[in-house]
């Protein structure tokens, strides 16, 4: 009965999202391109992300160029790979998904669920070069935790404790965030809290990878965005961005903001 009830609420969802959504919208002439990798799901293989990912991108004046894991084969190396899908981009996103495989930060394999390997070792290779590369980067959800993992921090299982997981499930908007002022974040959206962000997650950053800074935190404690340190303050430069929300369900005027500070930043490339 609750599946049943589940599966009939994501099925509103998504067609009053189609409804809402019908007009997408079209990005300035000569727009830059990002790469987009998400998952390899039936939501992505249907092209409902065109109503939320896709969306908020081509909101913020950019083209959004859609890629899973499934690119790989035997014969192709990550770090190629990823050269060659990036070599003509702008900027990442790395979208939501399934757990980061937890023997990746020294967790027993039953941690987690919905893990994929294949993906951590593509998304990995993507997120390693564009950073060396200094191309702004935006990971959301999966991708902040995966962006922990990559500079050697971990995370933790939110499903362990009831409330904690119920509070993070809400897909709608369910918690607010507190912003660290002077954060980019903060500075961008100009706000110190960010209200009902849309959240669905059973996992979380644990301790903090290397080279990284919180800078938004849920009312029960949980962090819900990180940033790489920079030298720089301009607000041009983006640099690397974690939130464990989803801020591409709801492109109001708040969640339009970080959009538009990566586009910013796509559009006048800085090096940190």
């Amino acid at each position: 009965m609750k599946k049943t009830c589940a599966l009939l609420i994501l099925i509103t969802s998504l067609i009053g999202c189609s409804v809402l959504n019908a007009a997408e919208p079209t990005p300035p002439l000569a727009p830059k391109r990002v790469l987009l990798s998400v998952d390899d799901t039936w939501f992505h293989r249907l092209g409902l992300s065109r109503f939320t990912y896709a969306k908020a991108v081509r909101k913020a004046g950019l083209i959004p160029v859609f890629v899973n894991f499934r690119v790989l084969d035997d014969t192709q190396q990550d770090r190629k790979l990823a050269e060659s899908l990036l070599a003509d981009k702008h900027g990442l996103i790395l979208a939501g998904g399934g757990d980061v495989d937890p023997t990746l930060y020294g967790k027993p394999a039953d941690f987690s669920l919905g893990v994929n390997p294949d993906r951590d070792r593509f998304e990995l290779a993507l997120l390693e070069y564009a950073e060396a590369q200094g191309l702004p980067v935006f990971a959301i959800c999966r991708g902040a935790q995966l962006l922990n993992v990559v500079r050697g921090g971990t995370l933790r299982n939110l499903r362990k404790d009831p409330v904690l997981a119920e509070a993070h499930k809400r897909r709608w908007g369910g918690h607010n965030v507190s912003l660290t002022p002077g954060s980019r974040l903060s500075r961008w959206m100009q706000l110190h809290t960010i209200p009902r962000v849309t959240s669905y997650h059973g996992q979380a950053v644990d301790r903090l990878g290397s080279g990284l800074i919180v800078t938004g935190v849920s009312e029960d404690g949980v962090i819900e965005a990180i940033e790489s340190e920079l030298s720089a303050e301009s607000d041009r430069v983006f640099g690397t961005v974690g939130v464990q929300w989803h801020p591409e369900v709801r492109t109001d005027d708040i969640q339009m903001k970080i959009f538009r500070a990566f586009a910013n930043a796509v559009k006048q490339p800085t090096t940190e």
